[in-house]
């Protein structure tokens, strides 16, 4: 069985570096396609952190 290993302590670089480049995409014109992807992005980085974290509690 493979293992992750990620340090929770720490915002993860991904996160901040996607969330920056998509807000930059959508302050021109703000068309609602663009912020339905953000959301959809943010919960799909939400989910991977709750796993990163389950996991964690998991391996303890």
């Amino acid at each position: 069985m493979a293992t992750v290993s990620k340090d929770a302590s720490k915002p993860s670089t991904l996160t901040t570096a996607g969330h920056e480049a998509a807000m930059a995409k959508t302050r021109g014109g703000g068309d609602g396609l663009g912020k339905y992807y953000n959301q959809h992005n943010h919960d799909l980085l939400l989910t991977v952190q709750q796993r990163i974290n389950d996991l964690s509690r998991l391996e303890a």
